[in-house]
């Protein structure tokens, strides 16, 4: 009968496993596929800029440029960045495009949600700015952020 060190010498616990300062490809996988991985926008495509808001007595407005800049390429000549989100709150945004209209079909899906339970509640604009923020704060939280500056102006039970 063998010595016990010997059967220990003769098991291979790592067959075709790594040396040492080397790196193990595991069957069937590889280390340098990028398969999986996911991607985040590091910076805007296609971008807006100029959004402006003015308060005075009897309301707000809102304006915003209509043009979408493709990198330094002014290519988009008709792109609205001004959304009507009720009869009392209007949302402009300026930044990535593509993030605006993220955020545009989220609060129009969230306005026939809300008119779908037929509560009588409607958005303001504060609760429209405090919801935006918290988006906001939640997609930057992730690593993951929307690349928008946004305006919200409106009318709260009358006042600016």
């Amino acid at each position: 009968m063998a010595a016990p060190c010997e059967m220990i010498r003769d098991l291979a616990f790592w067959k075709n496993g790594p040396e040492p300062g080397k790196i193990y490809n595991f069957s069937g996988s590889s280390t340098t596929s990028c398969a999986n991985a996911r991607q985040r926008t590091m910076q805007p495509t296609t971008t807006g800029t100029s959004v402006l808001g003015i308060k005075f007595n009897g309301g707000v407005m809102l304006a915003a440029d209509m043009l979408g800049s493709y990198g330094s390429l002014a290519r988009f000549r008709g792109i609205s960045r001004v959304m009507k989100v009720n009869d009392c709150t209007v949302l402009a945004a300026s930044g990535d495009y593509a993030d605006f209209q993220y955020i545009k079909s989220t609060i129009e899906q969230k306005i026939i949600d809300d008119e779908c339970l037929d509560d009588g509640f409607n958005h303001n604009p504060k609760s429209i700015f405090s919801w935006l923020t918290r988006v906001l704060y939640y997609r930057r939280s992730k690593f993951d952020p929307l690349w928008n500056v946004c305006v919200v102006g409106g009318l709260n039970e009358g006042e600016p």
